[in-house]
């Protein structure tokens, strides 16, 4: 982390994350007795984006126009706790700035709801992470093969997801495309891809220190992907994280000429729609009152 007041966010994890009640029924079977409840879920949206992502592998944030795109469904966060393992092969494992094992814990249990909270002062409804391996684990996070090129120069050919929606039901909804409540026996399988890790790193020479490259590199993979939890997905394109000159964890280029792998922070965007997210029934996804500012687009560089 090159900004200094983000470094002193994530000191702030203890004082800062509290203690949220588990607001959905985790069993497999929950949430169809729930959705005869008229107000259900909500949050605020900017111009340009609702809440949720793409079940597909660009793993996209849901657009007000265009939804998730043609034929895809926009999955919504379903469960009130994320209960995760750990598994697999890290090659870096025990080096933590090297390590996307220890990377994605950071972006799962500091960056990013610190950066909600902290960076940009919103609300956080999701609770605090249970790392188990149990029944009601829904998360892994693990290694295998992404199926995105990395000369797509696209995040996910680094770190992807792979869905079980199982149960999952679709949401009443007045928007554009369709969008289910990722619930029920719905399971995440987060991928990193070790060989496409190495392969980036190694055909990308741009000078400078090249540890740094290779953190730049693990860290941008672990912080886009991880929030896909809460039903926050990657940009479409590169977004400025509003506080300095870098995009956001959340953009999608892995190299931009001018500063190599550099990635920081969050947008304000994506931490309004996470912050005011509500869930007091599951059939019904509205927009509630007031709304988010758009990210702020960076040049092509």
């Amino acid at each position: 982390m090159k900004n200094p007041s983000i470094a002193i966010l994530f000191a702030l994890t203890a004082a800062c994350a509290g203690e949220n009640p588990d607001f959905f029924d985790d069993s497999p079977d929950a949430g169809s007795e729930l959705g005869t409840v008229v107000q259900g879920m909500s949050t605020k949206f900017s111009p340009l984006y609702t809440h949720g992502m793409s079940a597909a592998s660009t793993a996209k944030k849901a657009m007000v126009s265009l939804g998730c795109g043609g034929g895809q469904t926009c999955l919504l966060p379903g469960k009130g706790l994320v209960r995760f393992k750990v598994t697999g092969t890290d090659p870096r494992e025990g080096q933590c700035i090297y390590s996307w094992k220890c990377q994605a814990r950071r972006a799962l249990n500091d960056s990013f709801p610190i950066s909600v909270q902290a960076l940009w002062g919103y609300g956080w409804p999701f609770g605090i992470p249970v790392e188990e391996d149990t029944a009601n684990t829904w998360v892994e996070i693990t290694n295998g093969n992404c199926p995105t090129s990395t000369s797509t120069n696209n995040i996910v050919a680094l770190a992807c997801i792979e869905w079980t929606l199982g149960n999952s039901p679709l949401v009443t909804e007045s928007l554009t495309g369709s969008y289910r409540r990722f619930s029920g026996t719905g399971k995440m399988k987060i991928i990193f891809d070790n060989e496409a890790i190495t392969q980036v790193y190694q055909d990308r020479p741009v000078g400078g220190s090249p540890n740094d490259d290779l953190h730049e590199i693990i860290e941008h993979a672990t912080h886009a992907i991880i929030p896909s939890v809460y039903g926050s997905g990657i940009y479409l394109n590169d977004q400025n994280n509003g506080s300095n000159a870098w995009d956001t964890w959340s953009s999608p280029s892995i190299f931009k000429s001018t500063y190599r792998f550099e990635h920081q922070s969050y947008s304000q965007s994506e931490a309004c729609s996470a912050g005011n997210w509500s869930s007091t029934a599951v059939s019904e996804f509205t927009q509630a009152s007031g709304s988010c500012p758009n990210p702020v687009p960076t040049s092509a560089n």
